[in-house]
């Protein structure tokens, strides 16, 4: 005779040892003999007589052995009858609880099952109805069905005594919560991956809570967000969530915010590409430099029209580069020209410095283009030590004959300077006299070491810096 699976689900797991091999044995024996004797199950399993007696009136009230009335030391084994409650132990107290457990889930569970099951109230404190509720709700049709696994019950029971769910109307709210969000997940899944008939899994689900309910966002905005998912061969719910990310940091969560900012992107993008055309650029690619750039040169106060006047600018004169379009942006925010006639007139006034500092170079035999620090020490000499634009043509002549013309030339047009020599006349005076000392030898012969000249050097070095500041 076969083992019953009744008796191996239902009795053998809580049996004691010995109990189960007196059981299988006399089983076996009685299929084949009848009856058979408590000497003769002792003899063959090695058990003492009173140990077979335990094990016959254990499987006795169990209906799994008849016992003879006129010999009760000789049985027959039968196979058990069904328990009124299937698969609730006898060890564990409220059956009627986990019974109907079992009925909501259609299925007898298995041991680990039901201390699973008695863990949500015992471990997580949740109330028996709470319990029953949960169990109803996640195996409806909506959420896991009657295949629903005890580890999912587990997860949901967990997370339901973290939330504090321990009266109805909690349950009924959390319940009522779960069904909206899972109908806005699976609106998304379905976008996601066309045709899909699947529920959204725990994961899905509790990431479509966290950006509905911590992060704010509404449903339309979910799916208005699902367009930046076209990137990916394989959108997921979790490359969506990347994408909210982004949004959430920025402070849009709403449908309208998220159009507005896609617009305002696309409009962003032609600008940046009018920048690089601005720039000469052959290729227009939109680098991270230009994109973190542009919006810096906004908030300086500059409009688009100002940004491509200075791009243009940067272009004829500097060369093709975003960097040094910035430089030129800074120097005239620095200046205080930010309007568009103000930065004309500032042009105007560049250009012309620009000549004259020309002039001064191509007297003294200097070839270099004119730099912003150029601009700044004509300015100087000019406006700040009142000299002539001839007095600095003929100091640069004089120098041209030198090593450093640049450094010779400031030297000479500081002592100008400091002695009031203005004018040409005055200027070319004072080189005549130095000239006819020189000639008449009025003047000190010294012999110059080479420390000295080294001293020299160092001393235009100096001079040439402070030019340059």
């Amino acid at each position: 005779m076969p083992v019953s699976i009744d008796f191996i689900e239902n009795f053998m797991p809580y049996a004691p040892g010995d109990y189960i091999k007196v059981y299988l044995f006399g089983l076996l024996a009685s299929s084949v003999g009848g009856e058979v004797s408590a000497q003769g199950i002792g003899r063959s399993l090695h058990l003492t007589e009173l140990q077979i007696e335990e094990a016959l009136d254990y499987w006795h009230n169990k209906g799994a052995v008849m016992l003879s009335g006129q010999n009760p030391t000789t049985c027959v084994f039968t196979v058990p009858a069904p328990d009124p409650q299937p698969n609730v132990p006898k060890l564990y107290p409220n059956q009627s609880y986990i019974a109907d457990v079992q009925a909501l889930l259609n299925r007898n569970l298995s041991t680990g099952e039901i201390k699973n099951i008695l863990d949500f109230t015992t471990v997580y404190g949740l109330p028996q109805e709470i319990v029953l509720m949960l169990v109803r709700h996640c195996s409806g049709e909506a959420v896991r069905g009657r295949n629903v696994s005890v580890a999912y019950l587990d997860k949901v029971a967990m997370s339901w005594a973290d939330a504090g769910v321990d009266t109805i109307e909690k349950a009924q709210q959390k319940i009522g919560a779960y069904t909206a969000a899972a109908s806005g997940a699976l609106r998304v899944i379905r976008r996601l991956d066309a045709g899909s008939s699947r529920l959204p899994t725990a994961d899905e689900q509790a990431l479509y809570e966290k950006w509905t309910k911590e992060w704010g966002f509404t449903q339309d905005a979910v799916l208005l967000a699902m367009s930046d998912t076209t990137a990916s061969l394989k959108p997921s719910m979790k490359y969506l969530d990347a994408i909210l990310k982004s949004y959430y940091e920025k402070g849009i969560v709403t449908s309208t915010g998220i159009d507005t900012y896609k617009r305002s992107q696309t409009s962003l993008n032609d600008l940046l590409l009018s920048v690089l055309e601005a720039l000469k650029y052959t290729r227009k690619r939109v680098t991270p430099d230009l994109e973190n750039l542009y919006p810096s040169w906004r908030e300086m106060g500059f409009t688009h029209e100002c940004i491509l006047l200075a791009c243009e600018q940067t272009a004829a004169n500097m060369g093709r580069s975003v960097k040094k379009a910035d430089m030129l942006l800074r120097e005239w925010k620095e200046a205080g020209v930010i309007e568009k006639p103000d930065i004309l007139k500032y042009i105007r006034s560049q250009n012309k410095v620009d000549k004259k500092m020309q002039q001064v170079f191509e007297c003294a035999g200097i070839n270099k283009a004119v730099t912003e620090a150029d601009r700044k020490n004509y300015i100087k000499w000019t406006q700040e030590q009142q000299l002539s634009h001839d007095v600095l043509l003929f100091a640069a002549e004089i120098s041209s004959i030198t090593q450093n013309p640049l450094a010779y030339m400031n030297r000479i047009l500081q002592n100008w300077a400091q002695g009031g020599i203005n004018t040409l006349e005055k200027a070319q005076k004072q080189n005549l006299s130095i000239q006819t000392k020189k000639a008449a030898g009025d003047f000190e012969q010294r012999i110059y070491s080479k420390d000295h000249f080294e001293k020299d050097r160092m001393d235009s070095d100096n001079i040439l810096e402070g030019y340059y500041e």
